[in-house]
């Protein structure tokens, strides 16, 4: 073989309290990869081919994840890799986690090189530090392994990922605000301490959390997406959150979090939702304060690493 291609799907990371543990891989956006041997015989070169203009063609998170797999396994040859991505970049929605993720997926197809789903997830991991200065799990976890994922553990690594009950599905809200080193920057938000009735209440948050996910329990769910942490210290970057979460709310949605580390919100909804009429007053909202958005119904889906 000497072409291979792979999908992965966009995630949120940072679920309800759950910082850099819990993430959601859902369908509103994906990034299509293929990897091609040019001449197996070469030193090891990678090419890129994206179709993002915000993306580095020489080296950027895909590449790196490739760089590195062939560093250790010393695999040699001129490679030409492409991506074709809808992921909006820089949005909070894991579009470098998704190219890492299919990178790895992609090497490991193109030279059966049967890595479990957590070398999977180790290799991608490096993707995301060339991206964001960070190992961070949350998101390369969730497009690896689909629906629901929590990261108990970096070292060793503990993951699991659940199936989403309930019929929950979800509304992703993307306004077009754009920052440099975004991610980094927002991490310089979080509080070094905190009050201790604070971290109590996220605890309860997240076992709240999981317990609705796995018994489709909209009471759970909606507790447990609160976070009286980390949002509490981003959303002053993001003046709208409150506004475009009280519109969800009278519409009946679940709940709304910061998708990552914004500015991307994703709203869970179920059959109780009124998702055209919140779709209705975001529109209305955003005009309203000059900015651009764009919205995509989604729903939980399957990881990389389980596809075909």
């Amino acid at each position: 073989m000497n072409i291979t291609s792979a999908r992965a799907h966009c995630s949120s990371a940072n679920i309800g309290s759950g910082f850099d543990s819990f993430g959601i891989c859902h369908d509103a956006f994906h990034v299509d990869g293929t990897i091609t041997i040019n001449d197996p015989h070469k030193p090891f070169e990678a090419v890129f081919n994206g179709n993002s203009k915000n993306i580095d063609d020489i080296e950027n998170s895909a590449v790196a994840v490739v760089r590195k797999m062939a560093l250790d396994m010393e695999i040699k040859g001129k490679f030409t890799i492409s991506f074709d991505s809808s992921i909006p970049v820089g949005m909070g929605l894991g579009s470098s986690g998704a190219a890492s993720v299919c990178s790895a997926i992609l090497l490991n197809r193109l030279f059966d090189l049967k890595l479990s789903e957590k070398e999977i997830i180790t290799y991608a991991s490096h993707g995301e530090n060339f991206a964001a200065g960070s190992y961070h799990l949350d998101n390369v976890t969730a497009s690896t392994l689909g629906n629901f994922s929590a990261v108990f553990s970096d070292s060793p690594l503990r993951i699991r990922n659940y199936p989403i009950s309930g019929g929950i599905k979800f509304l992703a809200i993307v306004p077009y605000i754009t920052a440099r080193n975004k991610t980094m920057e927002n991490r310089k938000l979080i509080p070094e301490a905190v009050p201790f009735n604070s971290t109590v209440n996220n605890v309860k948050f997240s076992t709240s959390l999981i317990a609705g996910i796995l018994t489709g329990d909209r009471d759970l769910v909606e507790y447990g997406l609160n976070d009286n942490i980390v949002e509490v210290a981003r959303t002053s970057r993001y003046p709208f959150f409150p506004e475009i979460r009280s519109i969800c709310q009278r519409n009946k949605a679940i709940g709304l979090i910061l998708s990552g580390s914004g500015p991307a919100m994703l709203c869970f909804t179920d059959e109780k939702t009124d998702v055209k009429q919140i779709q209705k007053e975001l529109d209305a909202y955003f005009k309203r304060n000059g900015l651009d958005f764009i919205t995509s119904i989604s729903y939980p889906t399957t990881g990389a690493y389980e596809r075909n």
